[in-house]
C-alpha cells in the first residue's frame, strides 16, 4: 500500500511538472523559435565574414587575379587589342605561349581565342604562332605548345609577356639567359604547368591553359611591364556596312601553310583559312581577327638545322588591313620596346579594336603577292 501510494505521488509530480512545461512552452514559445532563429542567423554571419575576410586575403596575394568589372568605373584600352575595359583590368601580365603550326598538329587550340597574334616561319618552311591572351581571357587549352625561337623571345620582352615555350634553339636558349627579368615559362623545368594529352603523340602533344599560366606567374612572381600599346579606334556608326575594298588577303606561305583571310561586312571580322580550308580550333572555334598585318622583314639560317633569324629591330614595310580597308605603311621597333606603325606620312596607323594578327614574311616576291588592291 505505501509503495503504491509512492508511485501514485511521483506519477502526480511528473504529471505537474509536464503540465508546467507546456504552460511555459505556450507562453514562451515565440521567444524560444526568436532565440532559434537568431543564433543560426549569427552563425551564418560569421561564417560569411570568414570566408570573405580568406578571399580578400587571397585575392591581395595573387597579383594576376582579374578584378571584377565595374559598371560605374572608368573604362580605359587593354593594351594587347584595344578593347575598352575596367580601368583596373588594364595592368594584368599578358600570357604568351609558343604554339606549332606543323599540319601534323592540326586542329590547334587557341588561335581562335588569343587576343593577338605573331605568325612567322621556322626551319621547314612551317610557320609558328606566338599567341598572346590578356589575362581576363579564360582558354582551358592551349597548344600544341612548342619550342622557342630567338625572334619570338625578342617579341615576347618586347611587350614584357610570359614565354611559355618547351625547349627551344640553342640560339633563343642562349638569347633568355641574357635577358634580365624576362618571364620565361619552360616546360622542361615547369612541367606542372603543362600537360601531354594523350590523344596526340609526341612532339604534337603538349598543352596549357591560362589557369596554369596564372598559376605560373603567381608562384614565380613576375612583374607586369608597361609597354606602349598601338593606337586604336572605336567602330564607325554605320546601319549599313560599306562595300569593302579588299575583300580578300592572301598570305603566300610555301605549301599548305598558304594562309588566306575573307572579309565579313556585317561581323566586321576577317575570317582564317589555312591551305585553302576555313580554320577552327579544336573545339570548333573559328579563327577570326579585327586586323590583319603583313610584314616584309630579313631572315638568316643560323645553323645546319635550317633554323632561322628574323629581324625584329629596324624598320620594313608593311601591309595593313582592317574594316574591309587596306593601307601602305612602315613597321619600326628598337631594341626592348614595343613595334610600331607608320603610315607613309610619318604618322602612327591606328587599328581597330580587337584581336590583330601579324604576320611576317621574308621574301619581297612573296610580299608583293600578299594583295594588289592597296591604296597609297
Amino acid at each position: 500500500m505505501e509503495l503504491k501510494e509512492r508511485v501514485g505521488s511521483v506519477i502526480e509530480k511528473s504529471t505537474q511538472a509536464s503540465t508546467q512545461f507546456e504552460r511555459w512552452f505556450r507562453e514562451s514559445w515565440r521567444t524560444v523559435v526568436f532565440m532559434a532563429l537568431l543564433f543560426v542567423a549569427l552563425s551564418i554571419g560569421f561564417l560569411m565574414y570568414a570566408l570573405s575576410g580568406r578571399a580578400s586575403k587571397e585575392t591581395d596575394t595573387y597579383a594576376f587575379d582579374v578584378p571584377a568589372a565595374s559598371s560605374t568605373g572608368p573604362l580605359a584600352e587593354r593594351a594587347l587589342d584595344g578593347v575598352l575595359v575596367d580601368a583596373s583590368s588594364t595592368r594584368l601580365l599578358p600570357f604568351g605561349v609558343m604554339v606549332e603550326n606543323n599540319i601534323e598538329a592540326w586542329p590547334l587550340s587557341g588561335p581562335a581565342k588569343a587576343n593577338l597574334v605573331f605568325e612567322a616561319p621556322v626551319e621547314g618552311s612551317i610557320t609558328r604562332l606566338f599567341l598572346l591572351f590578356d589575362a581576363s581571357t579564360a582558354v582551358d587549352r592551349i597548344g600544341p605548345v612548342r619550342s622557342a625561337r630567338p625572334y619570338y623571345v625578342e617579341l615576347a620582352e618586347s611587350i614584357g609577356s610570359l614565354y611559355a615555350h618547351v625547349g627551344g634553339s640553342p640560339a633563343s636558349l642562349a638569347l633568355i639567359s641574357k635577358l634580365a627579368d624576362f618571364r620565361d615559362l619552360n616546360e622542361f623545368s615547369n612541367g606542372q604547368f603543362f600537360w601531354r594529352s594523350p590523344e596526340r603523340s609526341a612532339p604534337h602533344n603538349v598543352y596549357t591553359s591560362t589557369d596554369e599560366l596564372r598559376k605560373a606567374a603567381e608562384q614565380k612572381s613576375f612583374v607586369v611591364k608597361d609597354f606602349r600599346p598601338w593606337e586604336y579606334v572605336d567602330d564607325i556608326a554605320s546601319t549599313q556596312p560599306s562595300e569593302p575594298d579588299v575583300a580578300d588577303i592572301v598570305i603566300p606561305y610555301e605549301g599548305a601553310y598558304k594562309a588566306s583571310w575573307h572579309y565579313d561586312p556585317e561581323t566586321r571580322l576577317y575570317t582564317r583559312s589555312q591551305n585553302d580550308v576555313l580554320q577552327k580550333d579544336e573545339d570548333g572555334s573559328v579563327v577570326t581577327a579585327r586586323n590583319v598585318v603583313v610584314l616584309l622583314t630579313a631572315a638568316r639560317v643560323l645553323d645546319g638545322e635550317g633554323r632561322l633569324d628574323l629581324r625584329t629591330t629596324g624598320s620594313g614595310e608593311a601591309r595593313i588591313f582592317h574594316d574591309g580597308k587596306a593601307s601602305k605603311a612602315f613597321w619600326k621597333r628598337r631594341d626592348g620596346q614595343m613595334m610600331t606603325f607608320e603610315s607613309v606620312d610619318g604618322l602612327d596607323v591606328p587599328l581597330a579594336r580587337g584581336t590583330t594578327w601579324i604576320s611576317f614574311l621574308t621574301s619581297p616576291a612573296a610580299f608583293a603577292r600578299v594583295t594588289a588592291d592597296t591604296r597609297p
